[in-house]
């Protein structure tokens, strides 16, 4: 004998079920979101990017820097008379000078293919390494300068040009976009300068032959502390350029957002005035028109056809009434099968929405006439082809509606249900545009007349009491 189960009974297995269910799609959405969630430490923003490309462009400047040196030196080497080579420190000191050159030209190498990989494979350089490059990086002027101070027996060789190279390593540690990078490279430069300076002013006698300064500690101060400003100033430089990129980014995000999000169901009028929208809620409460549309029979329509068939008849008819809803600045929010549900009045609200939402419904209907009378759509034996819609104005939530792997706009609350119930209606009163009062009104002050056959007072699912809705002509 089969046990009979109480109303109460099975509530609670649907429940169960329903539970269930619930419990399985949120396991399947944790799982998606652990399957595509990514390391903030390993994967780079676009900012982050455009910092790395950033290093690489400044390696390539040192690189190039380093071959003309290369070159003036080989100059030298080769097309220069014994006599000024000798006056320079003679042949051991050039291939000292074209040793340490070509050591640096070759070190930049391996940073530039090691930035080259980091791009590709989006990972950041551990912070580390950048200051010990830039440590290695801004040695060579010291070195350089040591070597001919010790060749020309003086502290003078410390005002030679290759001091100007930690002018040079200086500057371009701006094209880094760290400001502490920037005062690390100018404060390394002033120590090493000032440590320099103290050693040969101990290591060599003061010569009469030599200006005193050259051997007075406030002197190399003075020219060292402006290697320091100088790491200052350019991390202040690096650190506004950092923050404008960062900005600009922030308004490319904002803006792929917006297209993201409306991108495909608004019209370009509207669009742009999203973009141009610098502070937009999606999520508030506000008034606005919604209008639901389907079409009638249509399963009878499908039921003996190809689905291939089927999905190119809607997108045909989808098409001319997509493009009149962006006329009258609406979206077309979701598709419903064989309808859909547009909103009027958000993200964008105008004054007239409940009005564009009319003149959007009756183009629509006359569209479909027009394209019967012009055989644009073929005639199907045994059905017509008509629809039904219904458009109420109220108050609503709109919103972001989703998870961080997939957010949808959208509007909720009693006004949505009213405006679905409403369309449902056409099949009861044989009719293909019914307007609610609300929506009614909202156009009188806009219109002088409607042409309308009555009205109804009815009770819709989910209302106690009655609303009155017009049966547009």
């Amino acid at each position: 004998m089969k046990k009979n189960i109480t109303n109460q009974e099975l509530y609670q297995q649907v429940q169960q079920k329903i539970k269930s269910i619930l419990r399985f799609t949120e396991e399947l959405q944790n799982k998606i979101e652990e399957r595509y969630k990514v390391s903030e430490n390993l994967v780079l923003s676009e900012i982050q990017i455009y910092m790395l490309k950033s290093e690489r462009f400044r390696v390539i400047i040192i690189m190039a820097l380093l071959a003309i040196a290369i070159f003036h030196f080989l100059i030298l080497k080769f097309f220069t008379p014994e006599k000024i080579i000798d006056f320079l420190g003679g042949e051991k000191l050039i291939y000292t000078y074209l040793g340490i050159l070509i050591f640096y030209f070759f070190y930049e190498g391996i940073i530039l293919i090691r930035i080259n990989s980091l791009i590709k494979k989006r990972i950041r350089i551990p912070n580390l390494l950048r200051y010990i490059n830039a440590f290695v990086e801004i040695s060579a002027p010291t070195l350089f300068l040591y070597i001919l101070a010790m060749n020309l027996n003086s502290p003078e060789g410390l005002i030679f040009p290759p001091y100007l190279f930690y002018f040079l390593v200086i500057i371009l540690t701006i094209l880094r976009l760290d400001i502490y990078l920037s005062i690390f490279t100018g404060t390394v430069a002033f120590i090493e300068y000032l440590l320099l300076s103290i050693y040969f002013i101990n290591l060599f006698e003061i010569k009469s032959s030599i200006p005193v300064y050259f051997f007075s500690i406030e002197f190399y101060i003075t020219h060292g502390g402006v290697f320091f400003i100088s790491g200052i100033l350019c991390g202040l430089i690096s650190k506004s350029l950092k923050d404008n990129i960062r900005r600009a980014a922030q308004i490319m995000e904002d803006r792929n957002e917006v297209l993201e999000i409306f991108g495909q169901y608004v019209s370009p009028e509207v669009m742009n005035k999203l973009l141009n929208q610098k502070f937009l809620d999606l999520s508030e409460k506000k008034k606005v028109t919604v209008m639901f549309l389907d079409i009638r029979n249509f399963t009878k329509f499908s039921e003996s056809r190809d689905p291939v068939e089927v999905i190119h008849f809607l997108n045909l008819l989808f098409e001319y009434m997509i493009d009149i809803i962006n006329k009258y600045n609406g979206i077309v929010n979701k598709f419903l099968g064989d309808g859909f549900m547009a909103i009027f009045g958000a993200p964008i609200e105008t004054e007239d929405d409940a009005l564009n939402a009319y003149k959007a419904s009756i183009e629509i209907i006359q569209t479909l006439e027009e394209l019967k009378k012009q055989h644009k759509i073929k005639e199907v034996q045994d059905w017509e082809l008509k629809i039904g819609i219904g458009i109420h104005t109220g108050e609503a939530i709109t919103g972001n509606v989703g998870s961080k792997i997939r957010k949808e706009y959208t509007v909720i609350g009693d006004t949505v249900n009213t405006a679905s119930r409403i369309e449902q209606l056409n099949k009861k009163f044989d009719s293909q545009l019914l307007l609610s009062k609300e929506t009614f009104d909202e156009v009188l002050k806009y219109e002088s007349t409607i042409d309308y056959k009555d009205i109804k007072k009815v009770i819709v699912k989910g209302k106690s009491k009655p609303i009155t809705i017009y049966r547009i002509v």
